[in-house]
C-alpha cells in the first residue's frame, strides 16, 4: 500500500504539510543526493536527525488514537531522518525515518477488531502479525515510502524496514527509542533544577513524552514531594499512574515547603490517603507535623492520628534499639522535636498521651533546653506517668535483642541514650528531681559502659560500693575508676 495511492478509501487524504511529518518550518529542500538511484521527478527532503514527541490524550474504553498518514503531492516523496514518538496511554507510536512503525505493549493478546480500530486499511499485515504471535508483546508495522540510502544520517543506509525483518531490525530500533529516552531525560532534569529560569516548564513539557514509565515515575514522585503543584498537574493530566507511587512513599520524602494543595491534587486523582496511612514517619524530621495546613488536611481525610508505626526503634547513633513502636508516633515525635505547642495542638485533635511514649523520646531531642521544657510540660501539665513502662501496656513491643532489658522507663531510657543523645542527662536529672525510682538505670550504665549515666547515678545517691563490684565484674575499667572518686570500697564489695 502507498500513501498517495487514492484508490485505498480507507486511507485519508489530508493536504500536505511539513509539520504532519514532523519536519520544522524551516526544513530544507535539496535536489536528490543519489544519482545513482535517479528518481526523475522526485523531490527529497533532508534535515539532520532529531526527535519529536506528539501528546495524544486516550482514556480506556474509548477509541484509540488513528495513526495520521501523509498525503505527499503527486510524483514527490518525503525522505526525513527523524524519529516522532507518538505517545498515549494505550501505547507508542514510531515514525522511523522512512518507515512508519507502531509499537504497542500488550500484557494479553490483541483482538482483530482492535487492530482494526488502530490500522484502519491494513489489516492484511495486522492479520499475519497476529497469526505469528498469539500472545502479543511487540507489535511492529510497516507503512510505505521508497528505500532511499541516506549517508547524511546516523542510521543504518536501509530504510525500508519491512515486518519480516523486525527481528534483525528491532535492537537499531530500540536503541535509537533509548537514546532519545537518555536524551529526554537529561533534558527534564536540566530544567527541573533551572526551575527557576524562564522556560523551564515549556522544555518539561516539550521533552516529557520521550521518557518510559521508571523515568516518569521517579520524575512525577520527585515533584510531588518537592511542591511542583504545575508540573504534577501537567503529568497527572497526561495519565501518570499514581498506582506505581505509594502514599508511604510520598509523605516519607515529604519537603517542608509542601502544601494541603498537593495532598488534594493527589487525592483528586485517586491516591489513597485514608487511615490506612500514618502522618509521622521515622526520620530526624517530619516536616508533615511542622506544617499545620497539610495536618490539618490528613486530619480531615480520617487519618488516624493515633496510629503507631511498627517500625524498629533506633538510638541517636544509628544503633538497633530493640523496640517496635505502636504508641502514638506523633506525640512521641513532637516530644523528640521538644515542641510544647505542637503537643498541645495534637491532643487537642485526639492524640492520646496515655498511649504514647512521649517522656522517653524527650532524651532524643536535639536541644537539652527544649527537652527539659517539653519533659516539665508532660509531668506538670499533661500529668504523664514518670516511672510509665515504654511497653505502654501491650502497644509497645519491646524485643531488645541488643540489651535486653525489656521495657524501660523514662530513667532508664534516658541513661540508655546518655552518651549518645543531647539531651539525656538533661532530662534524666530532671526526672530525678521529680523522685523517678533508679530501677534497673546502674545495671544499664554498668552493662553498657555509659560513662555519662554512670556518673549521674552515682551523684543522684547510689552505692558507689555496689557499683563498683558490677563494674568489676563487667571489666569496665572506667566505671571502676568513677566509682573510686566517689568513695567505692573495694574491700567490702569483695567481701559482700
Amino acid at each position: 500500500m502507498n500513501i498517495d495511492d487514492k484508490t485505498n478509501p480507507a486511507v485519508p487524504q489530508p493536504t500536505f504539510s511539513p509539520h504532519a511529518t514532523g519536519l520544522p518550518p524551516n526544513y530544507q529542500q535539496h535536489q536528490n543526493p543519489h544519482p545513482q538511484q535517479p528518481h526523475p521527478q522526485v523531490q527529497y527532503i533532508q534535515q539532520p536527525p532529531q526527535v519529536q514527541y506528539v501528546q495524544t490524550p486516550y482514556q480506556y474504553g474509548q477509541q484509540p488514537p488513528q495513526i495520521q498518514y501523509v498525503q505527499v503531492p503527486p510524483q514527490q516523496y518525503v525522505h526525513q531522518p527523524v524519529v516522532v514518538v507518538q505517545r498515549s496511554r494505550g501505547g507508542s507510536f514510531v515514525l522511523l525515518n522512512s518507515a512508519m512503525i507502531a509499537m504497542f505493549a500488550f500484557s494479553d493478546g490483541v483482538s482483530q477488531q482492535n487492530m482494526d480500530k488502530l490500522f484502519p486499511g491494513n489489516r492484511e499485515a495486522f492479520s499475519e502479525a497476529c497469526t505469528r504471535q498469539s500472545r502479543v508483546t511487540y507489535l511492529y508495522f510497516h507503512c510505505v515510502l521508497p528505500p532511499i540510502p541516506s549517508p547524511t544520517t546516523n542510521m543504518a543506509p536501509n530504510q525500508h524496514i519491512l515486518l519480516e525483518d523486525m527481528e534483525e531490525t528491532s535492537d537499531e530500533i530500540y536503541e535509537t527509542i533509548e537514546e532519545a529516552r537518555r536524551f529526554a531525560g537529561e533534558k527534564c532534569w536540566e530544567a527541573y533544577f533551572s526551575y527557576e529560569k524562564p522556560g523551564h516548564f515549556k522544555q518539561i513539557k516539550e521533552y516529557l513524552w520521550q521518557l518510559d514509565d521508571y523515568d516518569a515515575d521517579g520524575f512525577l514522585s520527585h515533584m510531588i514531594t518537592n511542591n511542583y503543584l504545575d508540573i504534577t498537574r501537567y503529568l497527572l493530566d497526561l495519565g501518570a499512574d499514581l498506582r506505581r507511587i505509594t502514599c508511604d512513599q510520598v509523605l516519607t520524602e515529604w519537603s517542608p515547603d509542601n502544601s494541603a494543595a498537593m495532598l488534594q491534587l493527589l487525592a483528586d486523582f485517586g491516591m489513597n490517603l485514608s487511615t490506612k496511612r500514618r502522618i509521622s514517619y521515622r526520620k530526624s524530621e517530619s516536616p508533615i507535623l511542622r506544617n499545620k495546613e497539610v495536618l490539618d488536611w490528613l486530619l480531615d481525610q480520617g487519618v488516624d492520628i493515633n496510629r503507631g508505626s511498627n517500625n524498629i526503634l533506633y538510638e541517636p547513633t544509628g544503633k538497633d534499639s530493640g523496640c517496635r513502636d505502636n504508641t502514638v508516633e506523633v506525640l512521641n515525635k513532637a516530644a523528640e522535636y521538644g515542641d510544647i505547642e505542637l503537643f498541645s495542638y495534637l491532643v487537642f485533635c485526639g492524640a492520646k498521651p496515655s498511649q504514647g511514649n512521649a517522656l522517653h523520646e524527650v532524651s532524643w531531642c536535639d536541644d537539652p533546653h527544649r527537652g527539659v521544657a517539653i519533659a516539665t510540660y508532660l509531668i506538670k501539665t499533661q500529668h504523664m506517668n514518670i516511672n510509665a513502662s515504654s511497653a505502654s501496656g501491650s502497644l509497645n513491643t519491646i524485643f531488645n535483642r541488643r540489651h535486653n532489658f525489656g521495657s524501660l522507663s523514662p530513667l532508664e531510657a534516658a541513661v540508655l541514650y546518655s552518651d549518645s543523645a543531647s539531651a539525656a542527662i538533661s532530662v534524666a536529672k530532671l526526672l530525678l528531681e521529680n523522685r523517678a525510682v533508679l530501677g534497673r538505670a546502674v545495671r544499664i550504665a554498668i552493662e553498657e559502659k555509659l560513662f555519662q549515666g554512670l556518673r549521674l547515678v552515682l551523684e543522684s545517691g547510689a552505692d558507689p560500693t555496689e557499683i563498683l563490684h558490677d563494674a568489676i565484674l563487667e571489666n569496665y575499667f572506667k566505671g571502676v575508676k568513677v566509682c573510686l572518686e566517689y568513695g567505692g570500697d573495694v574491700v567490702r564489695g569483695y567481701l559482700e
